[in-house]
């Protein structure tokens, strides 16, 4: 492992969450949703918060469904709806 990568993880790690670098990973953020236009990343379902884990959106949305939207080359890892992103490789 180089010291860049020691480094970076260093920084981004937090025992108690587990996390961790995913290479060749990519975050998009979307912009504020607002009346006029169609969201990519559907609205959280309050309803069901608790019940889905992190990264999993609680709309039911898939991942496939916001790829196709996007005409993604990669694979979605995680739709992270309440913050606006998209965690992809």
């Amino acid at each position: 492992m180089s010291q860049d990568h020691e480094d970076i993880q260093k920084l981004v790690s937090f025992p108690s969450v587990g996390t961790r670098i995913i290479e060749d990973s990519y975050i998009v953020t979307f912009k504020e949703r607002n009346d006029f236009e169609h969201p990519v990343i559907a609205l959280p379902n309050n309803a069901r918060k608790g019940e889905v884990p992190v990264g999993k959106p609680t709309s039911g949305q898939s991942e496939q469904e916001v790829a196709s939207a996007l005409n993604l080359k990669g694979r979605i890892i995680s739709i992270l709806e309440v913050i606006m992103q998209l965690l992809f490789k």
